[in-house]
């Protein structure tokens, strides 16, 4: 019996081994953007999500790209501000990277918007730090990414 649970332990623990190694042993990078979001008059937008967003190339059927978010989203603050800090498990080019604005709240803070997504262009800001193909470092956009959202039409 003690036996038996000896060897259902070592292959728990085994198994457990094995899928935490797939966990931790992906490639990754850490992604960086700020920003802010107006309205078409200037005015700054609350409570819109941000989040950074893959395109796979699919389109719905109105012929619209859809993008898929990753990881957390931010929402902008009172002055339409945000800072989006990531980091991803997946291979990107890391060129460029495409960012999506989503009015969640409707017409609280300031008004319907439509969905907005921009590509905007990656820096290098610092190399793995295990340098090998798994850590692939820190990236961000350069500058502020500022985008105005339409509103809604009523």
């Amino acid at each position: 019996m003690k036996k038996a649970f000896l060897k259902w332990i070592m292959a728990v623990l085994g198994v457990t081994s094995v899928s935490s190694c797939f966990l931790y042993a992906s490639p990754h990078a850490t992604y960086e953007a700020k920003g802010r979001v107006t309205d078409e008059e200037g005015r700054p937008i609350t409570g819109i999500q941000v989040n950074f967003c893959t395109d796979y190339g699919e389109t719905d059927s109105l012929g619209n790209k859809i993008y898929y978010r990753d990881g957390d989203a931010v929402l902008t603050d009172v002055d339409g501000k945000f800072s989006l800090n990531s980091e991803r498990y997946d291979l990107l080019d890391h060129e460029t990277i495409s960012i999506g604005f989503i009015d969640i709240d409707g017409p609280d803070g300031g008004g319907s918007f439509q969905s907005k997504f921009v590509e905007q262009p990656l820096v290098q800001k610092s190399k793995g730090k295990w340098n090998d193909s798994w850590d692939q470092g820190n990236y961000e956009v350069p500058g502020e990414v500022n985008v105005t959202l339409e509103r809604d039409a009523e």
